[in-house]
């Protein structure tokens, strides 16, 4: 199991049964990897670990536009990073 952004942060907010349940998720092996992806996402759900993230990308976001901003180079040659950044920031997976 990779340790990614959104795993580290629902081993930190789980507790209890729910802890127990993401732990035996992580440590299950399944017939079907889609089944293990629906499980911990669930628990992700339930855990708001989606919303963190968002919150976290946004804010690198908003710090990353700031200090293109401050480079001290012609407006239209920003341009192309800043679109980038949007679209990227905007993507669907």
């Amino acid at each position: 199991n990779k340790k990614t952004f959104l795993l580290l942060n629902a081993l930190s907010l789980a507790k209890g049964e729910v802890l127990s349940d993401l732990s035996e998720s992580l440590e299950k092996s399944y017939q079907q990897p889609e089944e293990k992806i629906r499980e911990v996402t669930k628990i992700y759900n339930l855990l708001g670990v989606k919303k963190i993230c968002e919150e976290k990308m946004k804010n690198y976001f908003d710090e990353a536009l700031a200090l293109l901003e401050k480079v001290s180079v012609p407006e239209y040659k920003k341009q192309e990073i800043n679109n980038l950044a949007i679209k990227l920031m905007h993507r669907e997976d």
